[in-house]
C-alpha cells in the first residue's frame, strides 16, 4: 500500500475510531512504528489528528450547540458537582458576578448561609436563593427577560456594568471551543459577559463536559480569557491538553 492510500485509510479510521494507536497500526498495516509515526504527524499537520504518546486522537469538528430547552435538565449530576467544586473556589469576602444557569443556580445552593459575598447577577431565580438562603448582598441587574434560559439580556444595565469591576466572575457559559471559544445563545448576553470578564480580577468559567466541541449564536470571548475552567470527569484528554497548554487552571469536579 502506497503512503498516500495509507493515510487516506488512516483519515477513515480516525473517523470511526476514539483513538488511533501505534501499536494497533503496525499490526494491521504491516509497517514500522517509525512509519506509523510519522504518518499521524502528517495527518496531524493537516488537522485531522492531535498526536499523544503512542499515537493519537482525531480532530472532531465543532458543531452548533442544541437549544437551551432541550439541555437545561441534562447532565444535572455533573452540574451539581461542577456547581460544588466552584462554590468552594469562591473567597470569603469580596464581589463575585454569578451569571444565569442551571450550573450557576448549583454555585448558589452550595454556599454557606453565613456567605457575606456582594453578589451581582442577571438571574431573578438566583439573585432570590441568594437572597433567601445567604447573607449575602444581591444586585440584580436588568434588561428583557430571555424566556428560554430565564435571564435578563441586561441591556437596562449596560452603563452601571460598564462602570463596574468584579474580583471573581463565575460564568455558567453555554458551549466551548477551541475555534470559536467561549459561546452563549444570545447576543446580548455575549455582550454583557464579555463586558463582565475584561473586568473581573479572576475568570471563572463553568462547563460541563457534553458541551465542549460546540458553539452558540455569539461569541463571548477567547477561551484563553478564562483563567480557571471547572468541567467534570467527563471530560476528553484532548480538551483536557488543550486547556492546560493555555495554562489555564482545569478543576474536575467528582
Amino acid at each position: 500500500m502506497l503512503a498516500a492510500e495509507r493515510r487516506q485509510r488512516l483519515i477513515e479510521l480516525a473517523r470511526q475510531r476514539p483513538a488511533l494507536k501505534v501499536t494497533d497500526l503496525v499490526r494491521e498495516f504491516g509497517i514500522t512504528p517509525n512509519t506509523a509515526r510519522a504518518d499521524l504527524r502528517a495527518l496531524e499537520g493537516e488537522g485531522v489528528v492531535h498526536c499523544t504518546h503512542g499515537g493519537a486522537v482525531p480532530v472532531r469538528a465543532s458543531v452548533p450547540a442544541p437549544p437551551y430547552s432541550a439541555i437545561r435538565e441534562e447532565h444535572l449530576e455533573a452540574k451539581t458537582a461542577i456547581g460544588r467544586a466552584a462554590a468552594a473556589l469562591l473567597p470569603a469576602t469580596g464581589n463575585v458576578y454569578l451569571n444565569a444557569g442551571s450550573t450557576s443556580r448549583a454555585v448558589a445552593l452550595h454556599l454557606p448561609a453565613g456567605c457575606r459575598l456582594e453578589f451581582g447577577t442577571n438571574s431573578p431565580e438566583i439573585a432570590l436563593l441568594l437572597a433567601e438562603h445567604t447573607a449575602a448582598a444581591v444586585d440584580l441587574f436588568g434588561g428583557r427577560l430571555e424566556r428560554e434560559s430565564r435571564e435578563t439580556d441586561g441591556r437596562l444595565s449596560l452603563d452601571p456594568l460598564r462602570n463596574l469591576f468584579w474580583d471573581t466572575c463565575v460564568l455558567s457559559v453555554f458551549a466551548v471551543d477551541a475555534e470559536h471559544g467561549i459561546s452563549s445563545i444570545n447576543p446580548g448576553i455575549a455582550q454583557m459577559e464579555s463586558d463582565v470578564l475584561t473586568r473581573s480580577r479572576r475568570r471563572i468559567i463553568l462547563c460541563d463536559s457534553s458541551k465542549f466541541g460546540t458553539f452558540g449564536r455569539a461569541r463571548v470571548a477567547e477561551l484563553a480569557a478564562a483563567q480557571v475552567i471547572v468541567s467534570d470527569a467527563g471530560l476528553s484528554r484532548d480538551w483536557r491538553r488543550r486547556i492546560q497548554a493555555l495554562n489555564i487552571e482545569l478543576v474536575l469536579a467528582e
